[in-house]
C-alpha cells in the first residue's frame, strides 16, 4: 500500500518559526512552536481532532518557543511529547519559567512526556519507517556544557530527513536516501 504524502508547511510566524510536518490528516509533528500569538495555537485549538505526536524547541528563544505555554493549553492531553534543548542557565528567569510550564503540564497529563533534545536523536519516525527525524546537533557533550544559548550551535541544532534503505530507488516524497534540512 502506497503512503500518503507527508505534508511540510513552513508558517509565517512574523518574527520567529513553526513547522507543521502532517504524515496523514489526524496527525502533526511540529517544530517550533513561533512567538506568542503564534497562528498555530489557534489552528491546534480548531482542529481537535489532530493528535500531535511531538513538539520539538530547538532552542528556547521567544520567537521559536514563546507561544508553548498557549499551545498546550490549547491542545490540552493531545500532545505525546516536547523535545525540550537545555540551551540557557535553568537559574535564567525566562528560560526556568517555561521549564515550570512544561513540567506542570506533564504532571497534569497534557503532555505526556518531555524529552532532552540532543544529538543523536530520533525525534520523529512516520508510521511506514521509512522517513524519519534526526537531531544532529548539540551533541549531548555540548548541550551540558553551554553556559549561554549561543554555546550550542548558535542556539540551533540541525534535523535530518532521511529515507529507510528499503526505499531507496523509488520515488517517494524525498526521494531516495538524505535530505539535509535545518532549523532554524
Amino acid at each position: 500500500m502506497a503512503r500518503s504524502p507527508i505534508i511540510i508547511e513552513f508558517w509565517d510566524v512574523g518574527q520567529g518559526d513553526a513547522t507543521v510536518i502532517r504524515p496523514d490528516p489526524t496527525r502533526v509533528f511540529l517544530i517550533d512552536v513561533g512567538p506568542r500569538n503564534s497562528p498555530v495555537v489557534q489552528w491546534i485549538a480548531d482542529n481537535s481532532q489532530l493528535k500531535v505526536e511531538g513538539i520539538v524547541l530547538t532552542h528556547n528563544d521567544a520567537d521559536h518557543a514563546g507561544s508553548i505555554s498557549a499551545f498546550i493549553e490549547a491542545a490540552k492531553f493531545r500532545i505525546q511529547r516536547v523535545y525540550f534543548l537545555v540551551d540557557q542557565n535553568p537559574k535564567n528567569e525566562r528560560f526556568a519559567e517555561l521549564f515550570v510550564h512544561l513540567d506542570r503540564a506533564y504532571k497534569a497529563g497534557y503532555v505526556k512526556e518531555i524529552i532532552r533534545l540532543e544529538a543523536p536523536q530520533v525525534v520523529w519516525v512516520d508510521p511506514t519507517g521509512s522517513v524519519e527525524i534526526c537531531v544532529r546537533y548539540p551533541a549531548v557533550l555540548a548541550n551540558v556544557a553551554a553556559r549561554t544559548s549561543n554555546q550550542t550551535a548558535g542556539r540551533s541544532y540541525i534535523e535530518r530527513f532521511r529515507q529507510s534503505a528499503r526505499d531507496l530507488g523509488k520515488r517517494r516524497a524525498f526521494g531516495a536516501g538524505c535530505c539535509d534540512m535545518l532549523w532554524p
